[in-house]
């Protein structure tokens, strides 16, 4: 569990007010970036990221960037260096359709909860 931060893109795009928000709610996990903004998706900086500082980092995979840059762009930035979830590389990737209104949503909150509590499910 812990506190999680989602981003969808490598300049920092935040996920506010969602339905993967309550995901990760209702997987136990603390989305760090609830009520910053009043819209669903927004942008935000490194220095909301370091002071958020969160145990995962929820990579949401769309659009032309790789999920391999997306997380470059945070673990090459020495400012992020210290947070837990760079220290323990704790990326979770999730494709984007997963967390919009049809079923594959119920999928992908079974999914965070296993990557937040590995010991509920061994």
């Amino acid at each position: 569990g812990g506190n999680v931060y989602v981003t969808g893109a490598a300049n920092l795009t935040a996920d506010g007010l969602s339905l993967e928000s309550n995901l990760i709610e209702l997987a136990g996990g603390i989305n760090t970036t609830r009520g910053q903004a009043d819209s669903r998706w927004f942008n935000t900086s490194v220095e909301t990221l370091v002071a958020a500082n969160p145990d995962i980092i929820i990579i949401n995979d769309y659009g032309s960037q790789t999920v391999e840059e997306k997380i470059a762009y945070i673990t090459g930035n020495p400012a992020c260096s210290e947070i837990p979830a760079v220290v323990n590389n704790k990326f979770l990737v999730i494709p984007l359709v997963c967390v919009m209104q049809d079923i594959r949503a119920a999928n992908a909150c079974r999914t965070m909860a296993e990557y937040f509590y590995p010991e509920l499910f061994a």
